[in-house]
């Protein structure tokens, strides 16, 4: 070991002795402005649970009132043997993050158990964790969780069960459904009447209805923000007006192209609009916006309405949309300039934005955040990213 080498370690084994000097000095459940012991605000800072093994202080440190402080409850493993943590041995209150998979609980009452127990938790991921039935153990309680971001990927979830979470989590922001069955849910959301303002939602593969989407978009419209669907059938759908959607992306949703019109119409702050899937370029039928009816837009073609301008647009994705030389002329035309617009392979408008890319510049005028949507890959909105990147992803 050369000079530099020991002279490292004699630093790190200085500060380590530092830090524990602090600790058998200071009280573990010292108030912070934060309102929860310092301990616990301590060890959220270190991220890190690795001085546990280092000496009895430390170890004392990690607990509240003989209970292991853990940041994350999780039950995600590969294996049924696990290992899974104890709820009994945990300090609940102080689980900000609940993870629960296929192994771990017996049952979806246990699972309620934990998920009600960590009351002051912000996040709650499920995966293959069978919840069946979990709304009619919530229906009469008044217990108010604190989750701000709910994910369920193929967890059995009723009606109910849903409606009852989000009844009980005034302060939920972000909710991502996969694999679920849904259909109906509109109506039984507007029955609960949730009080959270979701700012973001992500509903695949839910069979959701033009109804439900609907009503989604009508409790929720003056907080929605992002707002993706996929491989459900709205057909029909009409929503009300949403001044601050900023995403809409609507996939393999069955959408006619007065749909798609009506539905762009009502968001004047989309700023990435994504329709890949539907057929929009069929020839429609008379509907609400043909010449004749009191609803009537000025007709691009006999076949369609003319879409929006939708001034804020900064990224269009009309993949698989069935367009044809027409339709994206039609496009080009009433959508902004500055705006990319993909249709097969192509962005649209590449001439006025060429070499951006390789320049890490846009047209003149473009805002950083502009400049990072066109070098975006178009395509699905991802709510929740992956584990490495983020807590809710995976």
């Amino acid at each position: 070991m050369d000079a530099s080498e020991s002279s490292s370690k004699r630093q790190r084994l200085t500060a380590c002795d530092d830090l524990l000097g602090l600790l058998e000095r200071l009280p573990k459940d010292l108030a912070t402005p934060r309102g929860g012991p310092l301990n616990v605000f301590l060890l959220r800072f270190l991220e890190s649970q690795a001085l546990a093994a280092c000496c009895k202080t430390t170890l004392d440190w990690m607990t509240d009132e003989g209970r292991r402080i853990l940041p994350c409850f999780s039950d995600e493993c590969r294996g049924i043997k696990g290992p899974f943590p104890i709820l009994e041995r945990v300090a609940a209150r102080h689980i900000d993050f609940v993870r629960l998979g296929r192994y771990g609980r017996e049952d979806a009452p246990e699972r309620l158990h934990v998920i009600t127990a960590c009351s002051e938790a912000s996040a709650l991921r499920c995966v293959y964790a069978k919840l069946t039935g979990i709304g009619a153990h919530l229906q009469d309680s008044t217990l108010l969780l604190s989750l701000r971001r709910l994910r369920f990927h193929d967890c059995g979830l009723e009606l109910n069960d849903l409606s009852q979470l989000l009844r009980c989590s005034p302060q939920l922001e972000v909710l991502d459904v996969f694999g679920e069955t849904l259909a109906g849910l509109g109506e039984a959301l507007l029955s609960q009447a949730p009080v959270c303002k979701l700012q973001a939602v992500e509903l695949t593969d839910t069979g959701l209805t033009a109804a439900d989407a609907a009503a989604i978009c009508q409790l929720f419209s003056a907080s929605l923000r992002s707002v993706h669907i996929q491989a459900s059938d709205l057909h029909g759908l009409r929503v009300p007006k949403m001044p601050v959607l900023q995403v809409l992306s609507l996939h393999d949703c069955c959408l006619s192209r007065l749909d798609a019109v009506s539905v762009a119409s009502r968001c004047p702050a989309v700023e990435v609009l994504t329709l890949c899937g539907n057929a929009l370029g069929d020839k429609e039928e008379e509907d609400e916006f043909s010449p004749a009816s009191p609803l009537s837009s000025p007709m691009s073609r006999a076949s369609g309405c003319r879409w929006p301008a939708m001034p804020a647009l900064l990224r269009a994705d009309f993949r698989t949309c069935g367009f044809d030389s027409d339709d994206e002329e039609d496009l080009r035309n009433s959508l902004p300039e500055k705006a990319c617009l993909e249709f097969r392979t192509k962005i649209a408008n590449e001439q006025a934005v060429a070499g951006a890319a390789t320049a890490g510049e846009g047209p003149k005028g473009w805002t950083e955040h502009q400049r990072l949507l066109r070098g975006a890959a178009p395509g699905r909105h991802i709510v929740f990213e992956d584990s490495s990147g983020s807590e809710m992803g995976g």
